[in-house]
């Protein structure tokens, strides 16, 4: 009978699960007399976690010749997954795998097949937990048709679903300015006349930077009167965003960030993994983890012109608290209007594995910056940007206007992506199929 000491298994509440049936033994991998437990004890304790939260992947070993289905994720072999999730050697990995084996437990998506084998590829199972989608659901109704201030409640509800001040550190940023690789934002204007687009560019302050406070209209991040600044990480977006129609002018100009600025970063948010299958409260933060993978969409999602008054309440909401009571700068989200905004029925990877975009898929994202802003001017010049004056009230001194940099741009064509999309005949059908509850009118 094979022993494995306390010491030699790296996992931190398996660890401590362990400890309670654990005697003195000599470990057959350390060789140290301590404390441990026999691998088919082990074998029995992993065995129920294992199965509950990890699945057969479905690719197969490339050895068998057979077809890998396309968006899966290989994950990783018996021997592998019990390495990663039990934080043990090779060794140990090996032999448990074989006592795994020899248990013939059966597969919980399948009563008639085994669960272990050595040729198969596991990954963590997706976890969803329809409590923190019902929180952003309620937080929603009651912004939108309930109460239209960020009240005590508003605020317990958020810090329950993205997380407390004390959570910062947990959450991922993204740092913009000096030192970074990214220290430049994008920002368009569009103009209906040349005459427009001359007057933007003789007064680029009021042109291209924020709007007064006066004049602030409610956007996605900000209501009427609270105005931030929006740009993208490249000038395409930028012009994108403004949602020009062919033969239209937009304005566009590079700012240069001066100052270190800390983003909250959508494009991250849930993503890593979700910590030990063996701890107590794994399915909880599983499946928090779920919905966080999911809080980019509904925060970036297209909204249609006509909804937007009242859809982007929430977002705004989520904005105040992200700069108020968590503290960041900003945040970094997809571009919409480019596509970017990852697709909300889109099978989640296995693992959560964190996915680092690259610099042309950086350019598809847009930034908001919050406070009282007014670029400064120092830098303007050319023709008819030596005619600004220097005399802004308000200076926001992050952000400074790249010599040279604006311009003004003719949209010529654009182009569409789209997806085929069913809508049944009958519009109570999909309430009908998810609840099973019959609604209909009389």
């Amino acid at each position: 009978m094979q022993n494995i000491c306390l010491e030699c298994i790296g996992d931190e509440p398996l660890h401590e699960i362990v400890a309670v049936a654990s005697s003195k033994i000599e470990c057959d991998y350390c060789g140290k007399h301590t404390h441990g437990i026999s691998l088919q004890h082990l074998a029995e304790i992993v065995d129920s976690p294992l199965r509950k939260f990890c699945k057969l992947s479905d690719y197969f070993y490339p050895q068998l010749d057979l077809a890998v289905p396309m968006n899966y994720e290989k994950g990783f072999l018996l021997v592998e997954l019990l390495q990663n999730e039990l934080k043990i050697g090779i060794e140990p990995a090996k032999e448990l795998a074989k006592r795994l084996i020899a248990s013939n437990s059966t597969d919980p998506d399948d009563k008639y097949l085994s669960f272990y084998y050595n040729h198969r590829y596991y990954h963590r199972s997706h976890i969803t937990s329809s409590e923190y989608m019902e929180n952003w659901y309620n937080f929603s109704e009651g912004i939108k048709h309930k109460r239209r201030f960020f009240d005590d409640e508003a605020k317990k509800q958020l810090m329950g679903i993205i997380g407390t001040p004390d959570d910062t550190k947990k959450l991922p940023s993204i740092e913009l300015g000096p030192g970074t690789k990214i220290d430049t934002v994008y920002r368009a204007r569009k103009a209906v006349s040349e005459d427009k687009a001359r007057e933007i560019q003789l007064n680029l302050s009021t042109g291209l930077g924020p709007p007064p406070r006066t004049k602030s209209i409610a956007g996605r991040m900000n209501p009427t009167g609270i105005a931030v600044f929006y740009g993208a990480l490249s000038e395409d977006t930028a012009i994108a965003e403004v949602r020009p129609f062919v033969g239209s002018l937009v304005v566009v100009g590079c700012f240069q960030i001066t100052q270190q600025l800390r983003l909250l970063d959508l494009s991250q948010i849930g993503t890593g993994i979700t910590g030990s299958i063996f701890h107590a409260d794994y399915k909880k933060q599983a499946g928090r983890q779920s919905f966080l993978q999911s809080f980019h969409t509904l925060i970036a999602r297209p909204i249609q012109p006509h909804e937007e008054q009242l859809e982007y309440l929430p977002t705004q909401a989520v904005a105040e608290y992200v700069a108020n009571v968590l503290k960041f700068d900003g945040i970094l989200y997809a571009s919409a209007q480019v596509g970017a905004v990852p697709d909300e029925h889109l099978d989640l990877l296995p693992y959560n594995n964190a996915k680092i975009a690259s610099r042309d898929e950086m350019g598809q994202y847009n930034v908001v910056l919050f406070g009282e802003m007014m670029p400064t001017q120092n830098n303007i010049t050319g023709d008819a940007q030596s005619k600004i004056s220097n005399t802004a009230s308000e200076s926001f001194t992050s952000l400074a206007l790249q010599n040279g940099s604006v311009k003004t741009v003719k949209v010529k064509g654009i182009k569409y992506n789209y997806e085929f999309t069913c809508i049944p005949k009958d519009k109570y059908f999909n309430a009908e199929f998810l609840s099973g509850v019959e609604d209909r009118p009389d």
